[in-house]
């Protein structure tokens, strides 16, 4: 009898996974790896059909028929985990969860109302269908810097963190108990011992090597602390749930999103992955009300629960020059977000086209768009890793 509570999906679902080898292997050595045991029964076969029944009998590790019997046992577990990507009573529950946050939204929409981008001209004529898959409209008064490493990442992070005077959000994929995670987890709690309110999410399945001890400072020390969970609402047990985002809100004034999670390997200090080259983005006006809209939106899945914030944007010091939107996507969004996104720009682009990516596996669409993009005189370009920490994706 399978578990109610999917949570335990790590202990039982090795076990079933085992359970269906063992049939699997079973079957062939009763079935096909002795046809001996078939001549037995069948009493009127001849010597000589016993003959060739005795003959055919094979080693056990026949990689012809072995793999046919086995396939099915490794594949429908992978399949039923990883294959399938509809998520409908997922979406149902976000639509359910998210329900909530729409007065949220309201606030954050008027807030960013006199900051927003109305244009359709040039790449801001790109915004509208943009906007229907956002959540806030184009904003200008934003201040953006590219961070393109580890090191420039965390430091600009960190600082922020120490400046916070309110509150802090962070969100990661991926959290390690190594020296970036020690340096990330002090800076948080002295934004704590300062009278900062620190929330602190994390995925139960990028961070499943998290070790308690990690955590356990942090809420000692007054943090809300909490795990994005799959094993919630439909009570579904897909592990590719997930949603991969990487955010830090400071105030509601800065926020940093990216590529980036909390690890050494992000700071090429891996002898294994180095150099490792990714990118962040320091957001500093209303676009960060946007990134943190988006993690109130995973706080309130994880938690049910949606913190006290600030909702009122402010212009990047010195009025900011750059004009920016956030589209944030997840495995809950009703539409394909991210494909419609990539393919509204890619079919815009009249100038230049740069495309950096670590897990760059188009399907034939984008290709397509990107082909034709080429072929109008557009400069495409491809920056993709020579080594993918990926198995799947290098394959």
């Amino acid at each position: 009898m399978i578990p109610s509570d999917w949570s335990q999906a790590s202990v039982w679902l090795p076990l079933f996974f085992l359970g269906a080898m063992g049939f699997a292997m079973l079957s062939y050595v009763v079935l096909d790896g002795y046809d001996l045991g078939v001549g037995i029964l069948l009493k009127r076969a001849g010597d000589a059909d016993k003959d060739v029944m005795i003959s055919s009998i094979g080693p056990f590790w026949d990689a012809n028929e072995t793999w046919l019997v086995l396939m099915p046992a490794v594949s429908i577990p992978f399949y039923i985990v990883f294959g399938n990507r509809r998520f409908d009573a997922y979406v149902r529950a976000a639509r359910k969860e998210h329900a909530g946050l729409h007065a949220l939204w309201q606030q954050a929409r008027a807030g960013v109302e006199p900051f927003a981008v109305h244009a359709n001209g040039g790449a801001a004529g790109l915004c509208p269908a943009l906007e229907r898959l956002a959540a806030l409209p184009a904003t200008r008064g934003n201040d953006v810097a590219l961070l393109v490493d580890g090191q420039a990442t965390f430091d600009s992070v960190i600082a922020a963190i120490d400046a916070a005077q309110r509150y802090v959000l962070s969100q990661f994929y991926i959290v390690r108990h190594d020296g970036i995670g020690a340096r990330y987890r002090d800076a948080l709690l002295r934004a704590r011992a300062r009278g900062v309110m620190v929330l602190f999410l994390y995925d139960e399945v990028g961070s499943v090597e998290l070790d308690p001890g990690y955590l356990q400072p942090l809420i000692d020390a007054g943090c809300q602390v909490s795990e994005c969970r799959t094993a919630k609402q439909g009570n579904r047990f897909q592990l590719n749930f997930r949603n991969h985002r990487k955010s830090v809100v400071v105030d509601g004034c800065v926020a940093f999103t990216g590529g980036l999670n909390v690890g050494d390997e992000y700071l090429s200090l891996d002898p294994d992955m180095r150099p490792w080259r990714d990118t962040h983005v320091r957001l500093e006006g209303p676009a960060a009300l946007a990134v943190q809209l988006a993690w109130c939106e995973d706080w309130q899945w994880a938690t049910r629960r949606v913190p006290a914030l600030n909702w009122v944007p402010r212009a990047a010091a010195g009025g900011g020059r750059d004009q920016v939107i956030v589209v944030p996507s997840g495995p809950a969004d009703p539409l394909e977000t991210c494909t419609l996104m990539f393919m509204h720009l890619i079919q815009g682009a009249t100038r230049r086209l740069w495309i950096a990516s670590p897990y760059f596996v188009p399907d034939e669409g984008i290709i397509a768009a990107l082909q034709l993009a080429a072929s109008r005189g557009v400069d495409v370009r491809l920056v993709l890793p020579g080594r993918s920490d990926n198995i799947l994706v290098w394959m």
